[in-house]
């Protein structure tokens, strides 16, 4: 007995497993258990042999029969991996990933507190991380909680920022022409009326809200129009939604004393480049400019405008039917050609804080 073990120590007294897959001539190269099967022992390699329960080339575990995603051994002769997205039985959880603080800890543990993505006590929510609905602090997102909450649309939420409206949307376009350096790129031209006529249009604290507001300039001696135009606001992003243009401002027209005004101002949109056409206030305009008689070369003749003499006022536009476009607002002044006998140094309009916003 000793001598056969003594022999078949010198041949190979060895279990085969170690090397089942390897090539081979004899089965002496095999070790015993295992034949020397078309030059491979145990028989010629394949990618069946994962789950035989043997430890191939190759495998880092075969458990056979017992292989599966959710086991310790997974189908593909891998072993679980934390972070692989995968709950395995040695694993409490496995969201894909080994970060810290999302409620599964690098080593695949429950993480307690917010984030988590079990509402805790003394949570309102608890999403992981920040939602929709629910803030990275596990509270409830609203719009004035002063918590930015982006998942939830909010472009801002902060009420000590001016430029932060009501529903946490920044405006489209803002001016109160207060900086000494522009920042909104207005420009402004003659309409009609030359060379009696002038674009005059400039930023002045001449009748300003503040230090400064956009001024028309003194009336001229004939009759034309000049209009002060925004930059293109593009509107491509928000169909369906309501869009509104507010401003602030003043206006002294001269009516010479009489019954009938024979200045005025319109404000006017341009869609995607195309012609300016007047649009109505929210509230209407004044009476209609209708010229002296004598003098009716007012190109807003016969149009509701804004006119006579009026203290600083807000004005409101609805712009939601232009939602899709890209516009241009035009401020369009026009002028009589008739001067009246009395004090001109304070006449013209005047425009401040100019918003474009979404409600």
């Amino acid at each position: 007995m000793g001598l056969t073990c003594a022999l078949a120590t010198a041949l190979g007294c060895w279990s085969g497993e170690g090397s089942r897959g390897l090539p081979c001539e004899e089965q002496l190269h095999c070790g015993l258990g295992l034949e020397c099967i078309s030059g491979y022992c145990g028989g010629e390699p394949s990618a069946t042999l994962c789950g035989n329960g043997f430890l191939d080339p190759g495998e880092a575990c075969d458990a056979g029969e017992q292989n599966a995603d959710d086991a310790a051994c997974r189908l593909d002769c891998t072993p679980e991996t934390c972070g692989d997205g995968v709950q395995g039985p040695t694993e409490l959880c496995d969201d894909g990933n080994t970060n810290p603080g999302d409620g599964c800890s690098p080593a695949c543990m429950p993480e307690t507190g917010c984030g988590n993505a079990v509402v805790d006590p003394g949570e309102d929510c608890d999403d992981a991380g920040e939602s929709a609905t629910c803030n990275d602090d596990c509270t409830s997102s609203m719009c004035g909680d002063n918590k930015r909450n982006e998942a939830a649309g909010e472009e801002c939420d902060d009420d000590d920022d001016p430029l932060c409206l009501d529903n946490c949307t920044v405006p489209l376009l803002w001016d109160d022409m207060e900086v000494d350096t522009p920042t909104v790129a207005w420009t402004h031209e003659l309409v009609s009326g030359g060379p009696v006529v002038t674009d005059t249009w400039a930023v002045t604290g001449r009748n300003a809200k503040g230090r400064r507001s956009w001024d028309t300039g003194l009336p001229p001696d004939g009759a034309g129009d000049t209009r002060l135009m925004t930059p293109t606001i593009d509107l491509s992003p928000f169909v369906g939604q309501a869009i509104e243009l507010r401003f602030d401002h003043t206006h002294t027209f001269r009516d010479c004393n009489l019954p009938t005004s024979y200045e005025g101002a319109v404000v006017e949109v341009s869609v995607d480049d195309g012609p300016y056409q007047v649009i109505a206030p929210t509230d209407g305009y004044s009476p209609e400019v209708v010229g002296d008689g004598l003098c009716t070369d007012n190109p807003l003749d016969g149009q509701q405008v804004f006119t006579d003499d009026i203290a600083y006022l807000k004005e409101t536009f609805d712009l939601s039917a232009f939602a899709g476009s890209s516009i241009k607002v035009g401020f369009r002044v026009g002028w009589d050609c008739g001067n009246c006998p009395t004090d001109q140094t304070g006449r013209g309009w005047f425009i401040d804080n100019v918003m474009i916003s979404r409600n």
